[in-house]
């Protein structure tokens, strides 16, 4: 799975592992899922964040939340794509591959 979803959404691996293993700290978790909330209108929750172990769905959790509360990254001011860019680790190229694709859906279907 987690190669199917670093292929589809243009990232490495080695980078969602990487950078969602910050989620596997509770004291990590709550204040930078807190802030992405603050930032985007996401509901993420940070608890649900921490307690998932496979790193694969803990990125596609987190980019449905946003997809859902954003939607296209575009609508983004350069601000917002900037700090959201450096609280969640991903570049905004990155960010925007995931949030802008149009078959995010069934690209997670496909993975899962």
């Amino acid at each position: 799975r987690l190669a199917a979803a670093s292929q589809a959404f243009g990232t490495s691996q080695e980078k969602i592992i990487t950078t969602m293993s910050k989620y596997d700290i509770l004291e990590d978790a709550i204040p930078t899922i807190n802030k992405i909330n603050i930032l985007t209108g996401a509901a993420i929750d940070p608890y649900l964040m921490f307690a998932e172990k496979d790193p694969t769905k803990k990125f596609i959790n987190m980019f449905q939340a946003l997809k859902s509360s954003v939607g296209d990254f575009n609508n983004l001011d350069r601000f917002t794509k900037s700090a959201l860019a450096n609280i969640t680790g991903f570049s905004e190229d990155e960010i925007q591959i995931v949030m802008n694709s149009k078959n995010v859906n069934k690209q997670i279907l496909r993975i899962y």
